[in-house]
C-alpha cells in the first residue's frame, strides 16, 4: 500500500504553527476541504473532534492519528501536518505531538483493507 493514494502534497502542511490539539486538528481539515473525497470539512472536524473525545488519538512517540467515520467524506483520505513545538493531545505515553495524521473516511464504509492499512 502506497500513502500516497490516499493523499497529496496539497494535503501537507510541514510547519504547523497552531499550538493546541483543536486547532491543528482544524487546520487539517481546512486543507482537506480542497479534496474531491470530502464535501463538509466542518463536518468532518466536528465527527473527528468528536471521536477524540472517546479516548486520545496520541499514540505516543510524537505521532497522532485522529480520524473519523463521517458522512462528508466520500472516499477514504488522510492530510498530514508536523509541528517543531509540540502539541499536548492527552498522548498515551504524555510526550507532546509533532506528526499529525488526520484521517476521513465514509461514514457507511464497512471497515475496509484501505481504512484498517492506512490506520496500521
Amino acid at each position: 500500500m502506497r500513502l500516497s493514494s490516499f493523499t497529496h502534497r496539497q494535503f501537507i502542511d510541514l510547519s504547523i504553527e497552531e499550538t493546541d490539539k483543536t486547532a491543528v486538528v482544524s487546520a487539517l481539515c481546512r486543507l482537506l476541504a480542497r479534496s474531491k473525497n470530502v464535501r463538509d470539512s466542518e463536518a468532518l472536524l466536528r465527527d473527528v473532534l468528536a471521536r477524540e473525545e472517546l479516548v486520545t488519538t496520541g499514540v505516543g512517540h510524537g505521532v497522532a492519528f485522529p480520524h473519523a467515520k463521517s458522512d462528508a467524506v466520500d472516499d477514504v483520505t488522510f492530510a498530514f501536518g508536523r509541528t517543531t513545538q509540540g502539541i499536548d493531545f492527552g498522548s498515551l505515553d504524555g510526550e507532546p505531538v509533532r506528526l499529525i495524521f488526520l484521517i476521513g473516511a465514509p461514514k457507511q464504509l464497512e471497515p475496509s483493507r484501505a481504512y484498517l492499512n492506512l490506520m496500521a
